[in-house]
């Protein structure tokens, strides 16, 4: 009895904007099948898929024709009235996707500043402050879906991140 192959899958992203280029999609070992809803070879096109979430499969199977598949969660928005600013970030957030809470890394300069995390039609669902360099949020008991973090006081400071909470 030989064991089933290990797989590491990856994307460059899996959150998208419907009119974003497509992703790529990586995996290891080499030479199985990705397939799903907006899959061309090793590539996710969200145009193709349309708004959603979609399960983007890797199938594997080794010289001892033992198979094994792995899934990774694609999530297309419209991104209606969302510019996301290009200018470097004084926050970051893990783990995200995430299934019960976020960690919320800021600079010092965010220290105080207030937090509010929207649904995805603009309605604001949690506020709160940043009280230190790293905050955790609880989102146990949000619904799936997508959620915009923003950060900040000042109009030159406030920043914001797509949150995803499987």
């Amino acid at each position: 009895m030989n064991a089933l192959p290990v797989l590491v899958i990856s994307a460059s992203s899996q959150l998208y904007c419907w009119k974003d280029a497509a992703g790529t999609l990586t995996a290891n070992p080499t030479g199985g099948v990705w397939s799903g809803t907006g899959v061309s070879g090793n590539s996710f096109n969200p145009t193709v898929a349309g708004l959603g979430s979609f399960n983007i499969v890797y199938t594997y199977s080794d010289a001892n024709g033992c198979s094994n598949t792995d899934t990774l969660i694609m999530t297309v928005t419209a991104c209606v009235g969302i510019v996301e600013a290009p200018t470097a970030s004084l926050f970051s957030v893990y783990p995200n996707p995430t299934t019960t809470e976020i960690n919320v890394t800021t600079d010092t300069q965010l220290i105080g500043s207030d937090y509010i995390i929207c649904d995805n039609v603009g309605k604001t669902i949690l506020t709160g402050k940043i009280r230190g360099t790293n905050t955790m949020i609880k989102l146990s008991n949000f619904s799936s879906g997508v959620y915009l973090l923003s950060i900040g006081n000042h109009s030159n400071l406030k920043q914001s991140i797509k949150v995803v909470k499987e």
